[in-house]
């Protein structure tokens, strides 16, 4: 093959020869497309705040009603919004995070893959019915949850392969899977989500689901991998994005330290247990609060917390930390 600044030359039953400047034309009309889509959500990012607090009160009939009629129903940032709040409120209130969830699959339903892009929509389509997943899990309706994580199995196939998008719908299937009692398959998609999360760089994410399999690996029995993980997940998480997550899980990290019973481990616990009080200070880490103060108590008491590991009064709330496991 040979290159000049003109055209690009193929070998023998190739192509015709494409001249550079086609390949710019391309660029830009692909280029031009990709704005204006970003131009489109742009605009909507203020149509969806006023929707959202239209939303924000009603009661349900009233939120059908204004979903069904409203003009500003039909955005693609109003389904992230609610996915969004759909997770947020998972930590405090569980029918209304499944609500949340509810009214965001059927907005992520009526997108329109002209404005948005095929690819676009299925992504947000399979947010929406992990979300809805997530929450249904959580309110005991297992069956739900996984017909729901179906869903946004088959939409997840439709779209762009974007690891992030994989990631994120694998991490809260981990939990339904956790739920059920198939620890291996939970296993399995906490490692591969975390894969995910380090490809794209964003470690927040990686850190929070390594805390996760942290969790996992305590509830399977092993002590030494439930502190291993979680040491390294909180250390890449970032506690200002989910003081929650930040909280607990430094707690649940103190308590694990303190039942090793060696003095290094000690110090440790209860500098996890600062960090714990630390991130409580943050109004959206008070659901971790019951867990901080239990791990605190027992702290105090000057003795390891358990000898082969976490006393059941503590684990009994392992399962409630984070909102997706």
């Amino acid at each position: 093959m040979e290159l000049s600044l003109g055209r690009v030359e193929l070998g023998p039953g190739s192509a015709p020869p494409v001249a550079a400047s086609e390949y710019e034309a391309i660029l830009e009309r692909a280029m031009d497309h990709v704005e204006k889509r970003l131009q489109i959500v742009a605009s909507e990012r203020t149509e969806a705040a006023r929707m959202y607090l239209l939303l924000a009160g009603r009661r349900r009939l009233q939120r059908e009603l204004l979903l069904h009629n409203h003009p500003l129903s039909r955005g693609l940032c109003l389904a992230i919004l609610l996915i969004e709040e759909s997770h947020r409120r998972s930590y405090e209130d569980s029918f209304e995070s499944l609500e949340h969830a509810e009214m965001a699959t059927r907005i992520a339903g009526r997108l329109d893959p002209q404005r948005y892009g095929a690819s676009l929509v299925a992504e947000i389509s399979a947010r929406a019915w992990a979300a809805l997943g997530n929450a249904s899990r959580l309110v005991g309706r297992l069956g739900r949850a996984e017909e729901a994580f179906q869903q946004a199995r088959g939409d997840l196939d439709k779209g762009s392969g974007e690891p992030l998008e994989r990631g994120l719908v694998w991490e809260l299937e981990a939990a339904l899977h956790a739920t059920r009692g198939r620890w291996d398959e939970a296993d399995r998609l906490l490692a591969s989500a975390a894969h995910l999360f380090g490809q794209v760089r964003d470690r927040h994410l990686e850190g929070r689901v390594r805390a996760k399999h942290g969790i996992l690996a305590l509830l399977g029995g092993s002590r030494e991998a439930a502190v291993g993980r979680l040491t390294h997940g909180l250390r890449h998480l970032i506690g200002e994005r989910e003081p929650y997550v930040a909280a607990a899980g430094q707690a649940l990290l103190a308590a694990l330290l303190a039942s090793l019973a060696d003095l290094p481990a000690q110090v440790r616990a209860r500098e996890a247990l600062w960090q714990a009080r630390h991130w409580l200070g943050w109004p959206r880490a008070q659901p971790a609060r019951p867990l901080v103060s239990r791990v605190e108590a027992l702290l105090l008491r000057g003795a390891p917390v358990g000898g082969s590991g976490v006393p059941a009064e503590v684990m009994r709330l392992v399962p409630t930390w984070p909102r997706r496991l």
